[in-house]
């Protein structure tokens, strides 16, 4: 009968190769994901900045803050290119993120439907959203358009 310890003794060499190969694989699938942890908040980060340099377009224009109102007569005082462009600016900006979190290149965004909802309800950004729907990414129209089915689109 032939034992294991006679087989080590045989074959030590390929033994402590195939450990050594297979402890590299561990430490290579570690490594890599923790990397790609790190790279995922990165990428909030990055995110993030530049979602509040788009933002703080809104404290050094005070006109822009109109977007936010639920009581904008468009009848009267039409959507400005500034508010339409700013709306674009965001809508792009979602479609960035929506497609990161679809990539898992960023961790979700808790919170992100309840403040579209929010954001799209006013009267601004919902003709904004009439106006540029058809040019966006089926993923965007897809979310805002169940976001807002409530609202009167």
């Amino acid at each position: 009968m032939f034992s294991f310890t006679q087989w080590l003794a045989q074959h030590w060499f390929e033994a402590v190769q195939t450990g050594g190969i297979l402890a590299g694989l561990i430490f290579t699938a570690v490594s890599l994901r923790n990397t790609l942890q790190a790279q995922r908040i990165t990428n909030l980060f990055t995110l993030t900045r530049y979602q509040r340099e788009l933002y703080s377009g809104l404290f050094n224009r005070p006109e822009l803050r109109r977007i936010f109102d639920d009581d904008v007569d468009l009848a009267s005082h039409p959507v400005t290119e500034d508010e339409r462009l700013f709306l674009i600016l965001v809508i792009l900006h979602l479609n960035l993120a929506l497609a990161a979190m679809r990539m898992n290149a960023i961790v979700p965004i808790e919170g992100l439907e309840r403040d579209l909802a929010e954001i799209f309800s006013k009267p601004i950004p919902r003709a904004v959203w009439k106006e540029v729907r058809s040019l966006q990414n089926r993923d965007i129209r897809e979310l805002l358009d169940r976001l807002t089915s409530t609202a009167e689109l």
